[in-house]
């Protein structure tokens, strides 16, 4: 799952449209649309706002069933314990 895939379901979840996002993190409605569709990233700053609101961490946010992160993940594990 893609981080602007992540940021959408999120906001469902939290029952926001892009816009109510926009206005709690001052940015326009556009650059909301323009994450959510991959076009763009937020910031860090934007990042930690958005999990604010989401009541999530900045690692749930952007590795929200991201398979090909969990793979990479465990696989550095499994090599450190070796």
């Amino acid at each position: 799952m893609s981080v602007g895939e992540s940021i959408k379901i999120h906001r469902s979840k939290a029952g926001l449209t892009q816009k109510d996002l926009s206005e709690k993190l001052n940015v326009s409605f556009q650059t909301v649309s323009k994450w959510e569709n991959d076009t763009n990233e937020p910031d860090l700053s934007t990042l930690r706002a958005m999990c604010e609101i989401f009541g999530c961490t900045v690692d749930e946010l952007i590795n929200e069933n991201n398979e090909d992160n969990n793979e990479v993940t465990k696989s550095a594990s499994s090599n450190q314990i070796k």
